[in-house]
């Protein structure tokens, strides 16, 4: 089985700023938190990577928050949470992040990449 690469972003960010990045008691509440620092992913995402049992939540919860005003389509989001980021770090994670897991480095190149070298 493959490395759960979001969940090492998570993992990274929480250690760099010692706090959870995507807390939330509910599935709804954890989304909401990943919408804040990522916006919304596209359109046909549910379709393709949420699985059916669940694509009724997801459908009520991007209805809701699409109705949101200030939430941008996309943004860059390591970038508020410490000054002292360095920029690897941000370009790191920020990939980790990609709502399509086959865009998502690999274990490898990230210990191969410029962050951890």
């Amino acid at each position: 089985p493959g490395i759960d690469m979001w969940s090492v972003g998570c993992i990274m960010m929480e250690l760099y700023t010692s706090q959870l990045f995507f807390c939330g008691n509910a599935e709804e509440e954890v989304l909401y938190h990943i919408f804040r620092q990522k916006g919304f992913p596209g359109s046909g995402y549910a379709e393709m990577y949420v699985s059916p049992d669940k694509r009724d939540m997801w459908r009520a919860v991007m209805t809701h928050y699409n109705s949101m005003q200030g939430i941008p389509d996309r943004i860059r989001p390591l970038n508020r949470t410490k000054d002292d980021v360095s920029q690897q770090l941000i370009e790191l994670v920020d990939e980790l992040f990609d709502y399509d897991p086959s865009k998502r480095p690999t274990s490898r190149h990230v210990l191969n990449g410029a962050f951890l070298n």
